[in-house]
Order: C-alpha cells, then structure tokens, then sequence
C-alpha cells in the first residue's frame, strides 16, 4: 500500500505544481494584454495609431462620392461637349470637369445615417471651400440670340 500512496502524493504534488504555474502564466497574459492595451491608446493620443473604423468609413465615404460624380459625367457633359468644335476644347471641357470633382473628392463628406441638419462645426468653413471653375464671361448663344431680337 505504501507505493501507491507515494504515487498518490506524487501526483498531487505534480498537478498542485502545474496549477501553480498555469496561474503564473495566465497572470503573464493578463499583464501583457494590459501593457499592450496601454501602448495603444498612448499611440493613438499622440497620433501615431488610427481607429480602423473611422479610416473604413472615411474610404468608404470618398468611394461614395467618386461613384457619384463619375456616374453623373456623363449627364452633366454630353450638352456641354456636342457644342464644342475642337478637340482641345473637348479636352479643356473634360479636364475643368475632372479638376472639380477631384476637388469635390478633396472635401471631407459625412454620409451620417441620421436625419439632423449638420451643426456649424460640421459645415464647411471658410478654411474648406475650393474654388471650382469661373463662370465665363462670354454671353452663351442663347443670352447672344435674344440680345438679337
């Protein structure tokens, strides 16, 4: 019988050992969880770390809008080009065009899920606006037909 009571003790002293150093370990875990949560956040206060969300709604938003412009084009050219004679004007008439949206692209947009008006704060400010193309200063042909009559 003393054999397998020295056995028994063996194989408690064993699991109490294992027990042990599984507390060390999960003990371990926790701290490192707790030192990387806390470079995290330091590295986001000064900076240097973004919110994958926000970058993902942010591109998401700039996708939006690019599809939006590039799908109204073609509306929004073909009265503009079929009065144009040369390719150059053509090609002007395109690039004006391309230069605004990449512009409009340039501005932050909010697509928010919510129906509130945005504040103030959210509008854009003086410091935002881009100028888009100059109104022309030659009178459209028909401005010139009823000047005739």
């Amino acid at each position: 019988m003393e054999p397998a009571l020295q056995g028994i003790i063996r194989y408690l002293r064993d699991q109490a050992a294992k027990s042990e150093n599984t507390l060390e370990q999960e003990k371990l875990k926790k701290l490192t969880a707790e030192r990387q949560l806390a470079e995290l956040l330091l590295a986001t206060k000064r900076g240097e770390a973004l919110d994958a969300a926000a970058v993902f709604k942010q591109w998401e938003n700039m996708l939006v809008t690019f599809r939006q412009k590039l799908l109204a084009m073609p509306a929004q050219l073909s009265p503009r080009v079929t009065f144009l004679k040369t390719q150059d004007e053509v090609e002007n008439a395109l690039e004006r065009e391309v230069n605004d949206y990449l512009i409009d692209l340039s501005k932050p947009q909010n697509y928010a899920e919510t129906d509130e008006e945005p504040s103030e704060a959210e509008s854009d400010g003086p410091e935002e606006i881009h100028e888009g193309r100059k109104p022309t200063t030659r009178p459209t042909k028909a401005a010139a037909k009823n000047k005739r009559r």
